[in-house]
């Protein structure tokens, strides 16, 4: 048995057979679609923006990274908690009451430990008085041009071995508590949220506006420990 095979050349314009196949197949990497690409692309490079605006403001003084190393502000700050510091100059000569602030302490802070032409280590404390306020301590709370201020972030705990406690009530000055102070102008009373064990304006003084570096705004790590730092909220704010 014979079996006769009749073959035609294409006419012209016309595909060779297998060719419509091959171009609807798709080639290897082509399985997305150009949309999905784009997006892809377009979010990457916000991703290096963002980090490159980031850089350029840590590098050029607008922001930097603190290290808790004191537990002075507990519950608020853990040691080891890495914090983002706004450093805007706008912010000098207003900041306000429950700002967590980073500072360079005044001479009045100088505890003797300090080494001779080395900067002194930079603090973090809570702005509580305001200048031109008349600010008190008392054993009730902090006092407001005579109102109690209602502070719920404070640690009142005191310290596990309270006898020992340069902080602790009837220790020499009672540093837990202070007279009443005027702040003058540029002034600001700082405290720790962990008021049983800080140092700070009820033994050493007020810090004054050009010695406060800037702001902490948000919590940049360690793991496990990010986000927006909280407002205070003061029931009884004067």
């Amino acid at each position: 048995m014979a079996f006769h095979v009749t073959t035609r050349a294409p006419d012209a314009g016309e595909n060779p057979p297998g060719d419509d196949a091959a171009r609807a197949s798709p080639t290897p990497g082509d399985s997305k679609p150009k949309s999905s690409k784009w997006l892809v692309y377009c979010i990457e490079g916000a991703i290096l923006v963002l980090a490159l605006l980031l850089g350029l403001a840590i590098r050029y003084g607008v922001y930097e990274s603190a290290l808790v190393i004191s537990r002075s502000m507990e519950p608020t700050l853990q040691v080891g908690d890495r914090l983002l510091i706004d450093h805007r100059s706008s912010l000098h000569g207003a900041w306000r009451r429950g700002d967590i602030v980073l500072f360079e302490p005044p001479a009045s802070w100088n505890t003797g430990e300090e080494i001779e032409g080395e900067p002194p280590d930079q603090l973090i404390k809570r702005v509580v008085g305001l200048p031109g306020e008349i600010i008190e301590v008392r054993p009730e709370g902090v006092s407001i041009n005579g109102r109690v201020l209602r502070e719920s972030y404070i640690n009142t705990t005191p310290p596990g071995d309270a006898s020992a406690s340069a902080f602790a009530p009837g220790s020499g000055s009672d540093p837990l508590f202070s007279a009443p102070l005027k702040l003058g102008p540029g002034q600001y009373f700082v405290m720790g949220d962990n008021r049983a064990n800080s140092d700070d304006s009820r033994r050493r003084g007020p810090v004054s506006d050009r010695n406060i570096q800037g702001r902490a705004v948000r919590l940049i790590g360690p793991w496990g420990r990010f986000g927006a730092l909280p407002a205070p909220g003061y029931d009884a704010s004067p």
